[in-house]
């Protein structure tokens, strides 16, 4: 594989990398609301990593992040609760940052992930109310989350469990919906399943796996249990794979009054065949196992990527992710989708995710609403990441119809 192969089509190219996934990376990082970042700091980073090299952007992520994080540490000795949290909230999103692209057998990569999620609790401490941190039995162990309850008046208020996708952290999605979330009424009850960042780096045991309609009906119980939720209005997202996770456990848990897909995923192997630059599923599995890992091996920022997603499915080999991720369809199940459901995507996110989006929406029989965000809207990033206010515009303005 060449260099700057797009594994996924994100975003625009026109940031401070030649790489595309790097400046995915950056804009994700940038543009997270809600006290999640500050231009001067993001680009500070920016103008200490080499263009391609991870190891640099771990560095230079690392080193303002801890600089953030001290200052965040001097405000709460001095008591200045606001500034602290503030500070804690960035720091913990710079510290997510560094965490992607250092290698996973690199102390550096559990050591950054630590760092984000101790931030973030810190924070949460310093909200009024504080944001509750969550651990959600689920067959023997526990699913970390955080529950933040909705602004206004009232004992109980419409809900929305929030999924990530691939490398997401709880942490992380607060800035992404959580916050805006309160804003608008609702409480967001945060949760991290298999294979997912929270979990994975506690139990490296814990992978993906195709059912998870099963880790969700383990936090709808739990949703269920608290006063502070209307159990008639529970509403599931799901983001980037959370596009795959949200829908599959909405065709089983009809205890989900509303699913939103950012973007639906059909046929998750298809997706990732349809972005790659050679039809290697045509390869024997020692071709493909040789021809990635060797690209990898000469290529960093390949290799983080080939990592990022061979561990969370648990899977050695390319190859054998190739053999894991064809559990990964809901194509079949549409049908069992009853409740309302938006459906997201951006043009940028490359045809065949735009196609899997319509195709999901075509096959519902429920009410349904498809949204597709454009570069005009400023809104084709993966996700929406470079126009949030419109996605929270779409995604609030649909779940006050429909709840």
């Amino acid at each position: 594989m060449a260099e700057g192969v797009k594994v996924i089509s994100m975003t625009s190219e026109k940031l401070p990398f030649r790489s595309s996934e790097m400046n995915y990376q950056f804009i994700r990082t940038l543009t997270h609301p809600y006290g999640g970042a500050e231009f001067g700091e993001c680009f500070y980073a920016a103008e200490h990593t080499k263009d391609g090299d991870p190891e640099s952007w771990v560095k230079a992520w690392t080193e303002v992040a801890a600089r953030v994080e001290a200052q965040a540490d001097e405000a709460l000795a001095k008591r200045r609760r606001l500034s602290a949290r503030d500070n804690f909230l960035r720091a913990s999103n710079y510290y997510r940052a560094a965490e992607f692209y250092a290698p996973w057998d690199n102390p550096q990569h559990h050591e950054a992930w630590k760092k984000s999620r101790s931030c973030f609790r810190s924070a949460a401490a310093l909200f009024d109310p504080p944001i509750e941190i969550l651990k959600i039995p689920f067959e023997s162990k526990i699913l970390p989350g955080y529950f933040l309850r909705a602004k206004g008046s009232g004992a109980k208020h419409p809900t929305l469990i929030v999924l990530g996708g691939y490398d997401s952290t709880g942490e992380e999605l607060y800035f992404f919906i959580g916050a805006a979330a309160t804003y608008r009424g609702y409480n967001a009850l945060i949760v991290e399943g298999p294979g997912q960042r929270g979990v994975i780096h506690s139990d490296p045991t814990m992978v993906f796996r195709p059912d998870y309609e099963m880790p969700v009906k383990a936090v709808v119980d739990y949703a269920l249990t608290r006063r502070e939720i209307d159990g008639k209005r529970l509403g599931l997202i799901g983001f980037s794979f959370g596009g795959y996770l949200a829908p599959r456990a909405a065709a089983f848990e009809k205890r989900i009054r509303a699913l939103i897909a950012n973007a639906p995923i059909l046929n998750f192997r298809r997706l990732v065949l349809g972005a790659l630059p050679l039809p290697i599923e045509k390869l024997s599995p020692p071709e493909m196992n040789k021809l990635i890992e060797t690209a990898a091996s000469q290529n960093p920022m390949l290799r983080a990527t080939v990592e990022n997603f061979l561990r969370p499915m648990g899977a050695n080999t390319p190859w054998e992710y190739f053999e894991r991720i064809s559990d990964y369809t809901v194509e079949g199940l549409e049908s069992n989708i009853t409740c309302p459901t938006l459906s997201l995507v951006s043009v940028g996110e490359g045809e065949e995710a735009v196609l899997q989006a319509r195709q999901f929406n075509e096959r519902l029989s429920c009410p349904k609403t498809l949204r597709i965000f454009t570069a005009e809207e400023g809104a084709d990033g993966h996700c929406q990441v470079n126009n949030r206010s419109l996605m929270y515009q779409v995604i609030f303005d649909w779940l006050d119809e429909v709840k």
